[in-house]
């Protein structure tokens, strides 16, 4: 914050994230005692980004609001948090959770005039993958995301302050015109069931009560 113009901080982007040899996927030897894995991709991928949010947010209050400001938490995620990636199941996993972290927070954050959104990269060219898989993935005629379409993303997302609670996923633009898109894949309308699962939980949800409270209090 120190170095910021108006000594304030305004976007934080969580961006950890590795991948690698999975422990939980390989399989021990049946005959011995099972080896604890090893939850290094899960610990970065998901717990960095708690730890990230929970410095967010104490951090963002310490900022005013108005006008001219904004408060944006951009979460970083994959295109593995909406499909199945066989063999990488604690990445998965951790981009499954960020994915309900940021559904989570988006019920609340707002009424600390907090936004929060998820970024989600196709495969991309970035030194999270070694040069072996992307040579395996470029023989297999794998149409990449860019860097440039991730950052005009990013910005996107940074800089409407109406965007709240959306998922954008970068993707070639084969795909996308863009290079990203809303994946609109978090909402829950009629006659989907699970709309009215999530309109009963918002219901009684005390923790969004609690939340309007403050926001009133504030106010």
């Amino acid at each position: 914050m120190s170095k910021s113009p108006v000594k304030s901080c305004d976007i934080v982007m969580a961006n950890a994230g590795v991948s690698g040899l999975d422990d939980v996927f390989d399989l021990d030897d049946p005959s011995g005692p099972p080896v604890k894995p090893n939850l290094r991709i899960v610990n970065i991928n998901l717990i960095g980004v708690l730890y990230t949010v929970k410095l967010a947010m104490h951090y963002f209050r310490k900022s005013p609001v108005d006008e001219h400001r904004d408060r944006c938490l951009i979460l970083q995620g994959s295109t593995a948090a909406y499909v199945d990636q066989p063999g990488t199941p604690q990445y998965s996993a951790s981009k499954f959770g960020v994915r309900g972290l940021m559904r989570s927070l988006r019920r609340t954050s707002w009424m600390q005039d907090v936004r929060v959104n998820f970024l989600c990269p196709w495969f991309t060219r970035t030194p999270i993958m070694s040069e072996e898989v992307i040579q395996r993935l470029e023989k297999l005629n794998l149409d990449f995301a860019t860097l440039d379409d991730a950052g005009r993303a990013a910005l996107r997302i940074a800089s409407d302050k109406t965007m709240n609670g959306r998922a954008i996923v970068i993707l070639p633009r084969k795909f996308a015109p863009e290079g990203f898109i809303d994946v609109a894949r978090d909402d829950l309308k009629a006659p989907d069931p699970r709309a009215i699962w999530q309109s009963e939980t918002l219901r009684v949800s005390h923790r969004v009560a609690e939340a309007e409270g403050h926001k009133k209090a504030a106010g």
